[in-house]
């Protein structure tokens, strides 16, 4: 990952910061010289964001792993629940760590961690806020949430809270406007056992014939059926890229999943998805 990115950066940041080494390269992952500069420098860990994990699982990394590499984690961006499922899989069978985090750049990049040990259990949980950090949900009105599988927006409380933005130089002097509370703009909830789950986004909810629907969700849906796609909404429809030629079988199986008219669902096939 880039240093620019910030997660990237929050690795390499907490490396140093413990005294371990790092050890940069140019290539891609999808290279042999990738994984023999792993073995070579006998590296004991890497992260990724979930478009890499992807990439793991189609190139059967478990075969590729050095016997030096001791945990993996994972943070910008939510997985997929299969592939989520995948990597815990894999990780067990060859006595890997696997670390989901979740995180925003407004707060140093990562926020909170589930325990590998409960990877298993927890799939697709966010795990638990890290120390000197804590969460909140939050309704739309306003009143926290504190009972258990109820959605609302996740807020951040904690030190690493960036102070603000700025928008030219006079802003440098406004202070800390943040006061140490981010609100992530994610939906979320909690289990029984404190627990935290993303859920969706905040704007990414469109609202049709009155009914709102998570875009996220959508997407989702689609990818554990084997689609790969990206969906927008104007509020009158569901525009929905794939990679498939559209046909009317799959449009009748997400209008009933959703419980939307046909009407207001707009299928676009692409050659590629634009990624940056």
């Amino acid at each position: 990952m880039p240093l620019n990115y910030t997660y990237g950066m929050s690795i390499l940041n907490t490396h140093l910061i413990s005294g371990s080494s790092v050890v940069l390269n140019n290539h891609s992952l999808i290279e042999r010289d990738f994984w023999e500069i792993l073995n070579n420098r006998k590296v004991t860990n890497f992260g990724g964001v979930p478009f890499m994990y992807e990439t793991l699982i189609k190139l059967k990394f478990q075969k590729k792993i050095p016997r030096s590499l001791k945990y993996i984690t994972q943070a910008g961006g939510k997985l997929q629940r299969s592939t989520f499922e995948a990597i815990v899989d894999i990780s067990n069978k060859i006595g890997l760590r696997f670390y989901s985090m979740y995180g925003q750049t407004e707060a140093t990049s990562r926020m909170s961690v589930l325990d590998y040990k409960l990877a298993n259990k927890k799939i697709m949980s966010i795990g638990k806020p890290l120390v000197g950090g804590k969460f909140l949900i939050q309704s739309k009105n306003g009143k926290l949430i504190n009972e258990p599988n109820k959605a609302g927006e996740l807020i951040y409380i904690g030190k690493n809270v960036s102070l603000g933005y700025c928008k030219s130089k006079s802003d440098l002097s406004k202070g800390n406007k943040n006061n140490n509370k981010l609100y992530t703009g994610d939906l979320a909830y909690k289990d029984k056992d404190n627990f935290y789950y993303i859920s969706g986004r905040k704007k990414r909810v469109a609202k049709i014939f009155g009914i709102r629907i998570g875009l996220d969700e959508v997407e989702a849906m689609l990818k554990n059926w084997g689609i790969e796609c990206a969906a927008i909404s104007d509020d009158k429809k569901i525009y929905i890229f794939m990679k498939k030629s559209k046909d009317q079988k799959t449009v009748n199986k997400i209008s009933k999943n959703l419980g939307l008219h046909k009407s207001a669902l707009k299928l676009v096939k692409l050659k590629n998805f634009p990624r940056n």
